[in-house]
């Protein structure tokens, strides 16, 4: 026994074997649920820690190819596809693809077996693929990775089959809602795409996976949404007829995705077992291909997705992407890369929604809203088409956006394109997939609808009718299901059962077993499926139309209150956006105008000051649409020619600006706006001058300065405008214009007398000078600017009138300061002469030109830190012009 001043230092062995011996004592199958949880816990925790690593090191990667040259956007997809397919090929042949397929085989045929070779594979060439810019997603591959951890955790712990199927799904949650920071559609996804079930006994734990999944990003990432997007409203109840259609478009854009990618897949398929190392890098070429016209379809996309979310693309844009991302993403995935289809779906969505959006919002500005609200429902549309889990889609949307309002819209649009979509394409994509490999997966379609006992029954037809084998204790009721009836049926070895009311017990029919016989004969029949059929029209087809009309009613109600409403709220955020722009602030004033529009969507003014202040933002694409608009109704508004102006100047159009500038201030301004067409009349005048056409700009200008006498900051603008770009006699003529306006601006007798130094009227500028002193004597910029020209016009020799001695003794002081100032830019050999010359005191004008001579070649050769003199700098550069 050890032990160290008096204390035994053998318990901790001690206690080791105590709590050994009370373990040994536990039978741990009492404690299964605790432990599951306690698994999960931890399972989910480290899904979350490898799914955001995979998420981080992913979008790194990838920001390198946004700024990227063209040559390396073309090889970059195609070597990492390359590296990728050799190495899926080689090491990891279970890594292909998206991983959802796979994870469902596992969990349904394969006893939940998931080997860590596959998920470090699928880590691995993920990566490299997504990061290369292989046109495909993070997602799926996230949930086979999850997947796989929690079955390689499983199995390792000895657990048995049906717990390591039970933690699958923890996986799959917790890899979702690391990937997409979307807790709830991760629970959803699971229930509804990899169990197939949404009362599934495992939702508890899926629950805890997703929740601590989230809880690792949070505190690792933080708690971004993955897009940002802004404020929606609805503007008319015909925009439910737009997002119904865009939900119909989603639907035969999904199946097209679908069809497109099994067909290319099923060729690649039966390529020879040498080239499966190579079929990938045919997808890596594709998307190479097409980065070099257009880059946007490298990689997943989400920031375009953003763009287009807020506006930002035009409508050609999002086509153009929307169908090279469909063929590069289905090229890419049917050749056999690693990665999802996840991501390309919501990017396809979101560009078809956009296109939409901008498409409706030109033909019906006054009842539609922005188009980032259709890409947004775009992107639930296509993923409910394609992966066809619809109520994962709308929850996944609403989570990536943090966005409540749009739901609606959202719902609307997913079941059209789902309805579409399972009607064109029979099989779910990941079905469809497994399929192609000979795999059929069980699913609830799979399984017929449950035939109930009032099927088959024979109804009582009077009291009299008896039942020949009573068997009070068995009764069945009339919604029981035939399976359930039967079964009771076969324990009790009896060939009928009586049929009893819920409510009260009293007998109603009687069910024999050649009843249940005939009814299963019967089930597939063609008159059976006839009868199918027109009973689910006759339940569907009222229940809808009753549906239709209530929303319709309700809709139409809430439109009309919030109308009465709308009036004070749409002011309010019209003079909110007035400060802002007041204050600079931009992009605060387009969101302020923009809620004010929504709150009046059919006022003209409000869409006019929208797209102006958004002109004002330079999103000129976007105002375009709406001024444009306005001029239909309006043609004669200036401010909105001017703003079509600046986006026609913007776009290198200046022909069709100067066009509009005219048309503009042909057109009506009203006494508010005075100072507006004043700028627009400077802009006009800049516009002027870079086209060459100065001698036109300038009196502009001078007109200007002459008819603001009330608004001294304009008419100095233009006068500043016109020193810029025109003559100096012009620039003279244009301050003095502004000095007679504006007599007590010493600012202004300042500038006026800059430009007469300008002009060589030095005695006038002096004079200017002098008068600003008089207005603002304590201020020290023109005492200076006064005093140079005082000493100008004492030093200068070329004055008229002066007697030769004067000119002499002039010219004598300028040598001596042009020594005194070159001294330490020249050498003595070049002053020497100069030097000479001061001692000589003849008096001539010979002299006078011998001393001009010397002061100008000594001015010349120096250097410009030794020209600090402004007096000789200006007397000198007058003589030497």
């Amino acid at each position: 026994m050890s032990s160290f001043g008096g204390a035994d230092l053998s318990w901790p062995g001690k206690l080791l074997r105590l709590l050994q011996g009370k373990l040994a004592r536990v039978d741990l199958r009492d404690h299964e649920d605790k432990i599951l949880i306690l698994m999960a816990l931890v399972i989910s925790a480290i899904v979350g820690l490898t799914v955001v690593s995979f998420v981080a090191l992913t979008e790194r990667l990838g920001k390198a190819l946004v700024t990227a040259g063209t040559l390396q956007r073309f090889l970059s997809p195609v070597i990492g596809s390359l590296v990728g397919g050799w190495l899926l090929f080689r090491f990891f042949p279970d890594a292909r693809g998206s991983g959802i397929p796979q994870t469902r085989v596992a969990l349904l045929l394969n006893s939940g077996v998931i080997h860590i070779r596959t998920v470090i594979g699928k880590f691995i060439c993920s990566s490299i693929s997504l990061g290369s810019g292989v046109a495909l997603g993070r997602e799926g591959p996230s949930v086979h990775i999850g997947a796989g951890i929690a079955s390689f955790a499983g199995r390792r712990l000895g657990l048995s089959e049906e717990h390591v199927r039970s933690l699958i799904p923890v996986g799959t949650a917790a890899a979702v809602a690391a990937a997409f920071n979307t807790p709830l559609a991760a629970v959803l996804f699971t229930l509804e795409e990899i169990l197939a079930d949404l009362h599934a006994r495992v939702v508890g734990s899926v629950v805890i996976g997703a929740a601590t999944s989230w809880i690792i990003l949070r505190m690792i990432l933080g708690d971004e949404p993955l897009f940002h997007v802004p404020a929606y409203q609805l503007v008319h109840p015909l925009e439910f007829l737009i997002y119904a259609l865009l939900g119909i478009v989603g639907g035969l854009v999904s199946t097209v995705f679908v069809k497109f990618l099994l067909w290319q897949r099923a060729i690649f398929l039966k390529a020879p077992s040498r080239w499966k190392a190579f079929t990938p890098a045919f997808g890596g070429l594709v998307v190479g291909l097409l980065a070099l016209a257009v880059p946007g379809v490298l990689g997943v996309g989400y920031n375009l997705v953003s763009e287009a979310l807020t506006g930002d693309l035009t409508i050609r844009m999002m086509l153009v992407l929307l169908v090279l991302k469909l063929i590069a993403t289905t090229t890419c995935y049917s050749s056999g890369n690693a990665g999802g289809i996840f991501g390309p779906s919501l990017f396809i969505g979101a560009m078809l929604g956009g296109a939409i959006g901008q498409g409706a919002h030109y033909l019906l500005p006054d009842y539609t809203g922005n188009a980032g609200a259709y890409a947004l429902v775009g992107m639930g549309a296509a993923f409910a088409g394609i992966v066809r889990t619809p109520m994962t889609s709308v929850v996944m949307i609403f989570e990536v956006t943090r966005d409540y309002t749009i739901i609606v819209p959202l719902m609307i649009a997913n079941l059209c394109s789902y309805v579409l979509a399972q009607r064109l394409q029979k099989h779910p994509i990941y079905e469809a997939l497994s399929l192609q490999e000979g795999i059929r997966m069980p699913s609830p379609a799979h399984a017929p609808d449950p035939v109930t006992v009032s099927r088959a029954m024979r109804p009582l037809t009077g009291p009299g009718d008896a039942i020949s084998d009573p068997v009070a204790s068995l009764e069945v009721h009339p919604d029981d299901t035939i399976d359930s009836a039967l079964q009771i049926m076969g324990n009790a070895g009896i060939e009928q059962i009586p049929v009893v009311s819920r409510s009260g017990g009293a007998p109603v029919g009687v069910l024999h077993s050649e009843d249940i016989s005939r009814v299963y004969r019967t089930l597939d029949s063609p008159e059976e499926r006839a009868r199918k059929e027109a009973a689910a029209v006759q339940n569907w087809l009222p229940s809808v139309a009753v549906i239709t009309i209530l929303a319709v009613l309700i809709v139409s109600g809430l439109v009309v209150w919030q109308r009465s409403r709308r009036s004070a709220f749409g002011a309010e955020a019209h003079a909110s956006g007035e400060r802002f722009l007041a204050q600079g602030q931009v992009d605060e004033a387009v969101a302020a105008f923009r809620t004010a529009l929504a709150q009046s969507p059919t006022d003209i003014a409000a869409r006019a000051t929208l797209g102006l202040a958004l002109v004002q933002s330079r999103r000129y694409t976007e105002a375009d649409g709406y001024l444009s608009g306005v001029l239909k109704s309006d043609p004669r508004n200036a401010r909105v020619l001017v703003g079509l102006a600046e986006i026609a100047r913007s776009e290198g159009a200046n022909e069709k600006a100067l066009a509009l500038y005219r048309e503009a201030f042909a057109g009506d301004w009203p006494p508010a706006h005075r100072a507006q067409k004043s700028l627009a009349q400077m802009a006009f005048a800049a516009l002027l001058a870079e086209s060459g056409r100065r001698s036109d700009a300038i009196p502009l200008l001078l007109t200007i300065i002459e008819q603001r006498g009330d608004d001294p900051s304009i008419a100095k603008k233009a006068a500043a405008m016109v020193r810029s770009i025109g003559p100096t006699d012009e620039t003279e003529h244009a301050f003095t214009v502004l000095a007679s306006r504006f007599p007590g601006d010493a600012g202004v007798w300042l500038q006026l007398g800059d430009a007469r130094l300008a002009a060589d009227k030095d005695a006038a500028a002096l004079d200017a000078y002098r008068k600003a002193i008089q207005i603002d004597p304590g201020n020290p910029e023109i005492q200076r600017a006064a005093g140079i020209v005082e000493q100008t016009l004492r030093l200068d020799p070329t004055r008229n009138g002066l007697m030769v001695r004067e000119r002499v003794r002039r010219w004598n002081e300028i040598l001596q300061r042009v020594v005194d100032a070159t001294a330490a830019c020249l050498q003595p050999a070049d002053t020497d002469p100069a030097k000479a010359l001061l001692k000589t005191k003849a008096v001539s004008m010979e002299m006078a030109d011998q001393k001009m001579t010397a002061s100008l070649r000594l001015w010349k050769v120096s250097g410009v830190q030794c020209k600090t003199d402004p007096v000789l700098l200006h007397v000198l550069s007058k003589i030497a012009e």
